[in-house]
């Protein structure tokens, strides 16, 4: 059986006095909450007639994750592509964000001039996740440019 200790013996105290209970449920991981009118570990409690026990999620906080440009010009001899990636909003927490290229260029000519990059003739696939620790606001992802 599970000991009730000061702190859970006063908890029981204000669900009597209170008429209800209410815990909050955060994002995260799952959190185990004892309610000792509700559970036992030794006998079975019957239901029926009582208080009721509402779980209320905690506010979830909002960031956002963007590129800096929707578009780079690169210069043909840069061994990099620096790609600037801003969080905006809540920086409270930890925030991750998965990126990967994608090849729009098709099949065209690695010798056509002035036309969409492609991971066949300018740069290497890349892909892996951003993790922007609490109050951390900018990140840049490098990724390799194929030297010609």
């Amino acid at each position: 059986m599970a000991a009730i200790d000061g702190s859970e013996k006063s908890m029981a105290q204000r669900i009597r006095r209170k008429g209800s209970f209410d815990v909050g449920i955060g994002g995260g991981g799952q959190d185990g909450y004892f309610i000792p009118t509700h559970t036992s570990e030794e006998t079975a409690i019957s239901l029926t007639n009582a208080l009721p026990v509402t779980f209320t999620p905690r506010a979830t906080t909002v960031s956002t994750i963007q590129l800096t440009q929707s578009s780079f010009n690169v210069n043909e001899n840069a061994g990099s592509i620096n790609v600037d990636v801003t969080r905006t909003g809540d920086t409270s927490s930890v925030a991750t964000v998965k990126f990967a290229t994608s090849d729009a260029a098709g099949a065209a000519l690695c010798t056509v001039v002035g036309t969409t990059a492609s991971s066949r003739c300018d740069y290497l696939t890349s892909s892996g996740k951003l993790v922007f620790a609490a109050g951390e606001t900018a990140k840049t992802i490098a990724i390799p440019k194929l030297v010609k």
